[in-house]
Formats: C-alpha cells, structure tokens, sequence
C-alpha cells in the first residue's frame, strides 16, 4: 500500500521517496493528531493561552497494561495530552506552559545563547570551550528550526548552552587574570629599578 500524498518531513521530501516510506504514514498521523491537539489545547481559553495547562502525573501502571495489549488510537492521544506528551518542542511547550513560558524559555536561550556564539564567530571550533560552544549553539538553533516537527522542552538545549556560557566565561576571566598577572610583574620590575642604586 502506498500513501495518496507525499510525506513531507525534514528528511523526505519528494513524492517517489514518500511512496517509498509509507509505512511512516501511521507515525505521521499520529504526530500530526497530537500537534492538532496541542494547538487545540493550548488556544481553547485566555488562561491557557498565557500560562498553559495542567498535566497530569504518569501513571506507570497504567503505561504497562497499555503495553501488553491494543489501545484505541484516539485513547492513546489522550493519555498523551494528560501527561503534555505532545514529542514536538514548539506546541509541548506551549500547550504545558502557554505564551508566557515560552517566553520564559527564549528568554534564557537568548541570555546563554549570545556569548557561545560571539565565540564560536571569533574563534570557531577551537578546544573543549569551542565543542561545548557548537554543541549549545547546535542543538538550540535546530530547537528553533524543527521544533514543531520533534522534541519537547528546550531543557536539554538549554543545559548545553549555559555549560558553553560558563566555560567562555571561565576563559575570558583567565585571560583576565593573565593580563592583571602580567601587567603587575610590569609595575613592580619598574618600581624595582627605579629605586635600584645608580
């Protein structure tokens, strides 16, 4: 059986691959319902437009029971909305936290995301500051790009970026020091021969 429509994904993107891969069809209907539901979920009021919804607490009994036999598709779209489990970044975080915290989220990428790339600008892929640097930057921006296609919270992106901050900032206050260390051992080998008996 092949698809009726090409698959459009960030990895397949003509109609004879998409026949190809129809067995993906059932995956994609699946992502495609819970982006539906995020959406719906986070647009059904005021409230949960600007702070999100609640989820509920995973039950892990319930997930095994689920496992040993078929669920109804629709039942399994909805014990994934009740625990926010909606596997793409951009509508995960904002049906569970609305508009306001994912501005909180871009705020802090914004923050941790400036000086690892200033870096990686200047000096590019050089030493463990730089990989820390590009693997923060990566992640993030590929967040920012396809994150309506997979993914959750940006937590993980985040971690990366602020270990990239810290570690250029760690090398900027040991270039620091350097400078002062260098510019003090000046100031004494000068006060030391001006005071030097002629």
């Amino acid at each position: 059986q092949t698809c009726a429509l090409p698959i459009l994904s960030i990895f397949v993107l003509e109609r004879g691959a998409a026949r190809a891969h129809a067995v993906t069809e059932s995956s994609n209907l699946w992502h495609g319902r819970l982006r539906e539901l995020a959406i719906d979920r986070w647009m059904a009021s005021p409230r949960s437009f600007l702070v999100g919804n609640r989820i509920q607490r995973y039950d892990a009994e319930i997930g095994f029971i689920a496992g040993q036999q078929e669920v109804a598709f629709e039942r399994a779209l909805e014990r994934a909305t009740e625990v926010g489990a909606y596997e793409t970044g951009w509508f995960s975080t904002l049906a569970v936290t609305g508009v306001m915290g994912l501005g909180l989220y871009l705020a802090l990428a914004w923050q941790y995301f400036r000086r690892p790339w200033e870096y990686l600008m200047r000096r590019g892929i050089a030493g463990p500051e730089g990989a820390f640097c590009f693997l923060g930057v990566f992640t993030m921006t590929m967040w920012f790009l396809f994150g309506w296609t997979y993914g959750g919270y940006p937590s993980f992106e985040l971690v990366l970026l602020i270990v990239a901050d810290v570690a250029c900032g760690d090398l900027h206050r040991g270039a620091q020091t350097k400078v002062a260390v260098k510019d003090e051992a000046a100031e004494a080998g000068t006060v030391r021969a001006a005071v030097a008996p002629v």
